[in-house]
Protein backbone atom coordinates (compact mmCIF):
# COMPACT_ATOMS: atom_id res chain seq x y z
CA UNK A 1 0.00 0.00 0.00
CA UNK A 2 2.92 2.28 0.95
CA UNK A 3 4.42 1.78 -2.17
CA UNK A 4 1.33 2.15 -4.12
CA UNK A 5 0.65 5.78 -2.49
CA UNK A 6 3.97 6.59 -3.06
CA UNK A 7 4.10 5.78 -6.94
CA UNK A 8 0.83 7.29 -7.34
CA UNK A 9 2.01 10.49 -5.64
CA UNK A 10 5.20 10.39 -7.90
CA UNK A 11 3.28 10.98 -11.08
CA UNK A 12 1.15 12.98 -9.73
CA UNK A 13 4.27 15.34 -9.05
CA UNK A 14 5.95 14.72 -12.83
CA UNK A 15 3.03 15.95 -13.98
CA UNK A 16 2.79 18.66 -12.52
CA UNK A 17 5.76 19.67 -13.38
CA UNK A 18 5.95 18.44 -16.74
CA UNK A 19 2.46 20.89 -16.89
CA UNK A 20 4.43 23.72 -15.92
CA UNK A 21 7.63 22.89 -17.57
CA UNK A 22 5.26 22.62 -21.29
CA UNK A 23 3.61 26.01 -20.44
CA UNK A 24 7.37 27.25 -20.33
CA UNK A 25 8.50 26.47 -23.64
CA UNK A 26 4.95 27.64 -25.14
CA UNK A 27 4.86 30.85 -23.93
CA UNK A 28 8.27 31.70 -25.73
CA UNK A 29 7.96 29.69 -28.35
CA UNK A 30 4.74 31.73 -30.15
CA UNK A 31 6.08 34.32 -31.91
CA UNK A 32 2.97 36.16 -31.46
CA UNK A 33 3.43 36.02 -27.84
CA UNK A 34 5.10 38.53 -24.82
CA UNK A 35 8.75 39.45 -25.67
CA UNK A 36 8.57 42.50 -23.34
CA UNK A 37 8.56 42.97 -19.36
CA UNK A 38 11.32 41.17 -16.98
CA UNK A 39 11.62 37.90 -18.88
CA UNK A 40 12.76 39.65 -22.38
CA UNK A 41 14.57 42.07 -20.36
CA UNK A 42 17.15 38.80 -18.44
CA UNK A 43 16.81 36.96 -21.81
CA UNK A 44 18.64 39.95 -23.69
CA UNK A 45 21.17 40.65 -21.29
CA UNK A 46 22.08 36.88 -21.20
CA UNK A 47 22.40 37.45 -24.65
CA UNK A 48 24.54 40.45 -24.81
CA UNK A 49 27.04 38.27 -21.88
CA UNK A 50 26.98 35.17 -24.16
CA UNK A 51 27.85 37.41 -27.22
CA UNK A 52 29.95 40.10 -26.28
CA UNK A 53 31.30 39.83 -22.64
CA UNK A 54 29.35 42.89 -21.70
CA UNK A 55 26.56 43.13 -19.26
CA UNK A 56 23.98 45.17 -20.79
CA UNK A 57 21.98 45.23 -24.05
CA UNK A 58 22.49 44.04 -27.76
CA UNK A 59 21.40 46.49 -30.48
CA UNK A 60 18.46 44.00 -30.86
CA UNK A 61 15.10 43.81 -29.26
CA UNK A 62 13.88 40.96 -26.61
CA UNK A 63 11.77 39.68 -30.02
CA UNK A 64 14.59 39.39 -32.27
CA UNK A 65 16.58 37.75 -29.64
CA UNK A 66 14.11 35.20 -28.62
CA UNK A 67 13.12 34.33 -32.36
CA UNK A 68 16.68 33.53 -33.39
CA UNK A 69 17.34 31.46 -29.69
CA UNK A 70 14.52 29.59 -30.66
CA UNK A 71 15.79 28.87 -34.67
CA UNK A 72 19.16 27.85 -33.63
CA UNK A 73 20.67 31.37 -35.24
CA UNK A 74 21.64 32.96 -32.18
CA UNK A 75 25.53 30.87 -32.35
CA UNK A 76 26.08 31.86 -35.86
CA UNK A 77 24.92 35.54 -36.04
CA UNK A 78 26.85 38.71 -35.03
CA UNK A 79 25.05 41.35 -33.21
CA UNK A 80 26.04 44.55 -31.98
CA UNK A 81 26.38 45.91 -28.18
CA UNK A 82 24.34 48.47 -27.59
CA UNK A 83 24.34 50.16 -24.16
CA UNK A 84 25.58 48.70 -20.65
CA UNK A 85 22.93 48.16 -18.27
CA UNK A 86 23.19 47.29 -14.15
CA UNK A 87 19.68 47.31 -13.81
CA UNK A 88 19.14 43.55 -13.08
CA UNK A 89 20.99 41.58 -10.88
CA UNK A 90 23.87 38.98 -12.17
CA UNK A 91 23.30 35.83 -11.56
CA UNK A 92 20.27 35.06 -13.55
CA UNK A 93 21.01 36.60 -16.79
CA UNK A 94 24.90 34.99 -16.29
CA UNK A 95 23.02 31.28 -16.00
CA UNK A 96 21.59 32.87 -19.04
CA UNK A 97 24.37 33.16 -20.95
CA UNK A 98 26.09 29.89 -20.57
CA UNK A 99 22.98 28.53 -22.72
CA UNK A 100 23.12 31.00 -25.19
CA UNK A 101 26.76 31.22 -25.84
CA UNK A 102 27.37 27.29 -26.52
CA UNK A 103 23.88 25.31 -27.27
CA UNK A 104 21.45 25.92 -29.78
CA UNK A 105 18.30 26.02 -29.35
CA UNK A 106 19.49 27.47 -25.51
CA UNK A 107 16.07 29.07 -23.94
CA UNK A 108 14.60 25.48 -24.13
CA UNK A 109 17.50 23.57 -22.83
CA UNK A 110 18.21 26.50 -19.94
CA UNK A 111 14.37 26.14 -18.92
CA UNK A 112 14.80 22.51 -19.32
CA UNK A 113 17.97 22.42 -16.67
CA UNK A 114 16.20 25.06 -14.29
CA UNK A 115 13.91 22.25 -13.84
CA UNK A 116 16.52 19.87 -13.07
CA UNK A 117 18.21 22.33 -10.36
CA UNK A 118 14.28 22.13 -9.11
CA UNK A 119 14.39 18.59 -7.86
CA UNK A 120 17.80 19.12 -7.02
CA UNK A 121 16.50 21.90 -4.51
CA UNK A 122 13.82 19.51 -3.69
CA UNK A 123 16.53 16.76 -2.43
CA UNK A 124 18.50 19.55 -0.76
CA UNK A 125 15.32 20.36 1.34
CA UNK A 126 14.56 16.82 1.85
CA UNK A 127 17.85 16.07 3.36
CA UNK A 128 17.42 19.09 5.63
CA UNK A 129 14.73 17.99 6.84
CA UNK A 130 16.13 14.30 7.50
CA UNK A 131 18.75 16.01 9.25
CA UNK A 132 16.62 17.62 11.80
CA UNK A 133 15.35 14.40 12.40
CA UNK A 134 12.00 14.31 10.74
CA UNK A 135 11.10 11.00 9.21
CA UNK A 136 11.40 9.84 6.17
CA UNK A 137 8.14 9.91 5.04
CA UNK A 138 7.21 13.35 6.41
CA UNK A 139 10.46 14.49 4.62
CA UNK A 140 8.81 13.27 1.66
CA UNK A 141 6.00 14.69 1.61
CA UNK A 142 7.42 18.09 1.95
CA UNK A 143 9.90 17.94 -0.26
CA UNK A 144 6.68 17.09 -2.57
CA UNK A 145 5.24 20.44 -1.59
CA UNK A 146 8.48 21.80 -2.38
CA UNK A 147 7.91 20.54 -5.79
CA UNK A 148 4.12 21.43 -6.40
CA UNK A 149 4.19 24.46 -4.56
CA UNK A 150 2.08 27.00 -6.22
CA UNK A 151 4.43 29.62 -5.80
CA UNK A 152 6.91 27.59 -7.97
CA UNK A 153 4.60 26.34 -10.18
CA UNK A 154 3.56 30.06 -11.09
CA UNK A 155 7.11 31.62 -11.77
CA UNK A 156 8.81 28.33 -13.06
CA UNK A 157 7.12 28.72 -16.19
CA UNK A 158 8.71 31.77 -16.87
CA UNK A 159 12.24 33.10 -17.40
CA UNK A 160 12.05 35.51 -14.52
CA UNK A 161 14.74 34.82 -11.26
CA UNK A 162 12.57 33.73 -8.88
CA UNK A 163 12.79 29.55 -9.52
CA UNK A 164 16.62 30.27 -8.90
CA UNK A 165 15.62 33.05 -5.94
CA UNK A 166 14.11 29.07 -4.75
CA UNK A 167 16.81 27.23 -5.38
CA UNK A 168 19.62 29.27 -3.82
CA UNK A 169 17.40 30.29 -0.46
CA UNK A 170 17.62 26.11 -0.20
CA UNK A 171 20.92 26.13 -0.37
CA UNK A 172 21.28 28.35 2.17
CA UNK A 173 18.85 26.82 4.49
CA UNK A 174 20.84 23.90 3.84
CA UNK A 175 24.17 25.30 5.05
CA UNK A 176 22.20 27.16 7.54
CA UNK A 177 21.03 24.47 9.32
CA UNK A 178 24.44 22.51 9.09
CA UNK A 179 26.27 25.64 10.78
CA UNK A 180 23.57 25.72 13.19
CA UNK A 181 24.76 21.90 14.11
CA UNK A 182 27.69 21.81 13.71
CA UNK A 183 29.86 25.13 13.35
CA UNK A 184 32.72 23.64 10.99
CA UNK A 185 34.25 26.89 9.25
CA UNK A 186 33.30 24.84 5.92
CA UNK A 187 30.00 25.22 6.60
CA UNK A 188 30.33 28.82 8.16
CA UNK A 189 32.23 29.77 5.21
CA UNK A 190 29.15 27.85 2.77
CA UNK A 191 26.72 30.18 4.20
CA UNK A 192 28.09 33.39 3.85
CA UNK A 193 29.09 32.60 0.08
CA UNK A 194 25.51 31.41 -0.86
CA UNK A 195 23.93 34.56 1.17
CA UNK A 196 26.02 36.32 -1.11
CA UNK A 197 24.98 34.60 -4.03
CA UNK A 198 21.26 34.96 -2.90
CA UNK A 199 21.39 38.72 -2.74
CA UNK A 200 22.74 39.37 -6.47
CA UNK A 201 20.44 37.15 -7.40
CA UNK A 202 17.55 38.89 -6.03
CA UNK A 203 18.44 42.03 -4.24
CA UNK A 204 14.87 41.98 -2.07
CA UNK A 205 16.63 39.51 0.10
CA UNK A 206 19.65 41.81 1.03
CA UNK A 207 19.56 41.92 4.83
CA UNK A 208 17.90 38.29 4.94
CA UNK A 209 21.86 36.45 4.97
CA UNK A 210 23.38 39.06 7.32
CA UNK A 211 20.32 39.05 9.70
CA UNK A 212 20.53 34.82 9.38
CA UNK A 213 24.39 34.56 10.15
CA UNK A 214 24.42 37.38 13.21
CA UNK A 215 21.25 35.65 14.94
CA UNK A 216 22.79 31.65 14.47
CA UNK A 217 25.85 33.04 15.95
CA UNK A 218 24.60 35.26 18.80
CA UNK A 219 22.44 32.14 19.71
CA UNK A 220 25.39 29.50 19.59
CA UNK A 221 27.89 31.54 20.92
CA UNK A 222 30.43 31.15 18.32
CA UNK A 223 33.76 32.24 18.64
CA UNK A 224 34.56 35.83 17.30
CA UNK A 225 36.88 33.99 14.29
CA UNK A 226 33.66 32.44 12.83
CA UNK A 227 32.24 36.50 11.95
CA UNK A 228 36.17 36.41 10.37
CA UNK A 229 34.74 33.53 8.01
CA UNK A 230 31.08 34.12 7.10
CA UNK A 231 31.16 37.84 6.87
CA UNK A 232 34.07 38.99 4.57
CA UNK A 233 33.09 35.95 2.13
CA UNK A 234 29.46 37.61 2.23
CA UNK A 235 30.77 40.77 1.80
CA UNK A 236 33.30 39.88 -0.80
CA UNK A 237 31.04 38.01 -2.87
CA UNK A 238 28.29 41.27 -3.12
CA UNK A 239 31.07 43.85 -3.35
CA UNK A 240 32.95 42.00 -6.25
CA UNK A 241 29.93 42.66 -8.15
CA UNK A 242 29.70 46.85 -6.78
CA UNK A 243 33.28 47.31 -7.60
CA UNK A 244 33.01 45.79 -11.00
CA UNK A 245 29.93 48.30 -11.45
CA UNK A 246 32.09 51.04 -10.08
CA UNK A 247 34.79 50.35 -13.02
CA UNK A 248 32.02 50.66 -15.59
CA UNK A 249 30.71 53.85 -13.90
CA UNK A 250 33.77 55.31 -12.50
CA UNK A 251 32.04 58.89 -11.75
CA UNK A 252 28.93 57.58 -9.57
CA UNK A 253 28.83 55.99 -6.41
CA UNK A 254 28.51 52.88 -5.35
CA UNK A 255 25.90 50.43 -5.78
CA UNK A 256 24.62 46.88 -6.40
CA UNK A 257 21.51 47.87 -9.13
CA UNK A 258 20.80 50.82 -11.45
CA UNK A 259 16.71 50.29 -10.43
CA UNK A 260 18.26 51.00 -6.68
CA UNK A 261 16.77 54.66 -6.90
CA UNK A 262 13.81 53.69 -8.89
CA UNK A 263 12.52 51.46 -6.40
CA UNK A 264 13.31 53.67 -3.81
CA UNK A 265 11.23 56.86 -5.30
CA UNK A 266 8.24 53.94 -6.11
CA UNK A 267 8.39 53.00 -2.21
CA UNK A 268 8.45 57.16 -0.77
CA UNK A 269 6.38 59.28 -2.80
CA UNK A 270 2.87 61.14 -1.96
CA UNK A 271 0.91 58.66 -3.82
CA UNK A 272 1.94 55.83 -1.42
CA UNK A 273 -0.50 55.91 0.75
CA UNK A 274 -3.35 55.84 -1.09
CA UNK A 275 -2.08 53.31 -4.88
CA UNK A 276 0.73 50.71 -2.75
CA UNK A 277 -0.44 47.34 -2.57
CA UNK A 278 0.81 43.97 -2.27
CA UNK A 279 0.17 42.73 -5.84
CA UNK A 280 1.41 45.73 -7.87
CA UNK A 281 3.18 47.85 -5.22
CA UNK A 282 5.22 49.51 -7.47
CA UNK A 283 2.13 51.07 -8.88
CA UNK A 284 3.23 54.61 -7.69
CA UNK A 285 5.30 56.21 -10.44
CA UNK A 286 8.89 57.16 -9.35
CA UNK A 287 8.72 60.21 -11.02
CA UNK A 288 6.58 61.64 -9.13
CA UNK A 289 9.56 62.60 -6.72
CA UNK A 290 11.34 64.42 -9.72
CA UNK A 291 11.52 68.63 -9.12
CA UNK A 292 9.14 70.25 -12.26
CA UNK A 293 13.03 71.68 -13.44
CA UNK A 294 14.64 67.66 -13.23
CA UNK A 295 15.52 66.78 -16.79
CA UNK A 296 16.15 63.24 -17.06
CA UNK A 297 16.85 63.05 -20.91
CA UNK A 298 20.62 62.56 -21.20
CA UNK A 299 21.04 60.63 -18.35
CA UNK A 300 22.87 57.44 -18.18
CA UNK A 301 20.55 54.72 -15.88
CA UNK A 302 22.77 55.68 -13.04
CA UNK A 303 22.46 58.96 -13.07
CA UNK A 304 19.01 58.56 -13.07
CA UNK A 305 19.02 56.22 -10.24
CA UNK A 306 20.94 58.88 -8.37
CA UNK A 307 18.82 61.90 -9.48
CA UNK A 308 15.88 59.06 -7.96
CA UNK A 309 17.49 58.51 -4.73
CA UNK A 310 18.76 62.47 -4.31
CA UNK A 311 15.22 63.39 -4.60
CA UNK A 312 13.50 60.46 -2.75
CA UNK A 313 15.91 61.35 0.52
CA UNK A 314 14.56 65.34 -0.36
CA UNK A 315 11.13 64.08 -0.13
CA UNK A 316 11.19 62.50 3.08
CA UNK A 317 13.01 65.68 4.48
CA UNK A 318 10.10 67.67 3.40
CA UNK A 319 7.46 65.48 4.50
CA UNK A 320 8.03 64.16 7.74
CA UNK A 321 4.50 64.19 8.36
CA UNK A 322 4.06 61.23 5.92
CA UNK A 323 6.82 58.69 7.10
CA UNK A 324 4.81 57.20 9.26
CA UNK A 325 1.50 56.88 7.40
CA UNK A 326 3.78 55.12 4.74
CA UNK A 327 5.89 53.28 6.50
CA UNK A 328 2.07 51.82 8.71
CA UNK A 329 0.97 51.47 4.65
CA UNK A 330 3.87 49.38 3.73
CA UNK A 331 4.62 47.21 6.41
CA UNK A 332 0.50 46.82 6.45
CA UNK A 333 1.00 45.67 2.92
CA UNK A 334 4.19 43.40 2.99
CA UNK A 335 2.63 41.30 5.81
CA UNK A 336 -1.23 40.60 4.59
CA UNK A 337 -1.61 37.23 3.29
CA UNK A 338 -4.46 38.62 0.90
CA UNK A 339 -4.23 39.88 -2.06
CA UNK A 340 -5.08 44.07 -2.15
CA UNK A 341 -6.11 43.60 -5.78
CA UNK A 342 -8.00 40.86 -7.56
CA UNK A 343 -5.65 38.20 -9.24
CA UNK A 344 -7.86 35.20 -10.07
CA UNK A 345 -6.41 31.58 -10.57
CA UNK A 346 -6.60 28.39 -8.37
CA UNK A 347 -2.54 28.81 -7.68
CA UNK A 348 -3.52 32.08 -6.83
CA UNK A 349 -5.92 30.99 -4.26
CA UNK A 350 -3.77 28.01 -3.08
CA UNK A 351 -1.14 30.64 -2.63
CA UNK A 352 -3.20 33.10 -0.17
CA UNK A 353 -3.99 30.11 2.06
CA UNK A 354 -0.30 29.56 2.47
CA UNK A 355 0.35 32.75 3.45
CA UNK A 356 -2.15 32.96 5.79
CA UNK A 357 -0.85 29.83 7.66
CA UNK A 358 2.51 31.70 7.13
CA UNK A 359 1.09 34.78 9.24
CA UNK A 360 -0.37 32.48 12.00
CA UNK A 361 3.49 30.93 12.30
CA UNK A 362 4.64 34.56 12.85
CA UNK A 363 2.18 35.58 15.39
CA UNK A 364 2.87 32.24 17.07
CA UNK A 365 6.67 32.30 17.27
CA UNK A 366 6.80 35.73 18.54
CA UNK A 367 4.41 34.76 21.09
CA UNK A 368 6.85 32.27 22.39
CA UNK A 369 9.72 33.86 22.16
CA UNK A 370 12.31 31.37 21.87
CA UNK A 371 15.04 31.97 19.91
CA UNK A 372 15.79 28.02 18.52
CA UNK A 373 15.94 27.11 14.66
CA UNK A 374 12.25 27.85 14.38
CA UNK A 375 12.39 31.19 16.30
CA UNK A 376 15.39 32.01 14.46
CA UNK A 377 14.40 31.90 10.46
CA UNK A 378 10.77 33.34 11.51
CA UNK A 379 12.44 36.36 13.23
CA UNK A 380 14.98 36.46 10.07
CA UNK A 381 12.38 36.73 7.52
CA UNK A 382 10.43 39.14 9.73
CA UNK A 383 12.92 41.52 10.24
CA UNK A 384 14.66 41.31 6.85
CA UNK A 385 11.20 42.20 5.73
CA UNK A 386 10.69 45.09 7.43
CA UNK A 387 14.30 46.76 6.58
CA UNK A 388 13.55 45.95 2.50
CA UNK A 389 9.86 47.19 2.95
CA UNK A 390 11.14 50.66 4.88
CA UNK A 391 13.78 51.11 2.40
CA UNK A 392 11.66 50.27 -0.89
CA UNK A 393 8.88 48.65 -0.51
CA UNK A 394 7.83 44.63 -1.08
CA UNK A 395 5.42 42.88 -2.73
CA UNK A 396 3.91 39.10 -3.17
CA UNK A 397 5.80 38.09 -6.16
CA UNK A 398 9.30 39.29 -4.40
CA UNK A 399 8.56 37.29 -0.94
CA UNK A 400 7.99 34.08 -3.48
CA UNK A 401 11.93 33.15 -3.02
CA UNK A 402 11.35 32.57 0.99
CA UNK A 403 8.86 30.19 0.30
CA UNK A 404 11.31 26.93 1.12
CA UNK A 405 11.95 28.86 4.43
CA UNK A 406 8.18 28.97 5.10
CA UNK A 407 7.73 25.22 4.61
CA UNK A 408 10.46 24.45 7.04
CA UNK A 409 8.44 26.80 9.40
CA UNK A 410 5.45 24.67 8.68
CA UNK A 411 7.07 21.43 9.68
CA UNK A 412 8.82 22.98 12.75
CA UNK A 413 5.33 24.86 14.13
CA UNK A 414 3.97 20.96 13.70
CA UNK A 415 6.87 19.34 15.79
CA UNK A 416 6.72 22.30 18.34
CA UNK A 417 3.13 22.26 18.87
CA UNK A 418 3.50 18.14 19.51
CA UNK A 419 1.15 18.14 16.25
CA UNK A 420 3.25 15.56 14.55
CA UNK A 421 2.39 12.80 17.05
CA UNK A 422 -1.10 13.27 16.47
CA UNK A 423 -0.64 12.71 13.29
CA UNK A 424 1.38 9.64 14.03
CA UNK A 425 -1.24 8.01 15.77
CA UNK A 426 -4.13 9.02 13.25
CA UNK A 427 -1.84 7.56 10.41
CA UNK A 428 -1.48 4.26 12.18
CA UNK A 429 -5.32 4.66 13.22
CA UNK A 430 -6.02 4.56 9.53
CA UNK A 431 -3.48 2.14 8.46
CA UNK A 432 -5.06 -0.31 10.83
CA UNK A 433 -8.92 0.04 9.89
CA UNK A 434 -7.39 -0.48 6.01
CA UNK A 435 -5.81 -3.59 7.49
CA UNK A 436 -8.91 -4.72 8.74
CA UNK A 437 -11.23 -4.15 6.31
CA UNK A 438 -9.06 -5.56 3.45
CA UNK A 439 -8.49 -8.74 6.11
CA UNK A 440 -11.52 -9.02 8.05
CA UNK A 441 -11.11 -13.16 9.18
CA UNK A 442 -8.09 -11.47 10.68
Amino acid sequence: MRKVFWFIVSVITLLVLTYNFRLGVEAFQDTNGYFGGDSGDYILVGASLAKTGKYGHLKSTPREIIVDLNSGDFLDKVYEFGNHSTWRPPLWPAYLALFFKFFPHALILAHLVKFLLILGGAYLFYSTLISLKFSSSLSRIFAVFYLIHPTLQLYSRTYLSESLTYLMMTLLLFYAVRTWQDSKKINVFMTGLIGGLLVLTHPYHLAFPFILIILIFLKKNFKISHYFVAFPVLVFVIGFWVIRNHMIYPENGLFITSSTGAVMAKGWNAKVPELHNNVNGDLADEELVLKPDDQMAGLNEVERSELYQKRTKEFVKENSRMIVPILIKKLKSAFNPIREISKPGLLQNLNELHRILILLIFFYALFRWKLDLFGVIALTIILSTIFITALTYSGIRFRSGQVPLELLLITLALKDLGLLNYIRTLKCSLACSFRKKMNPQK
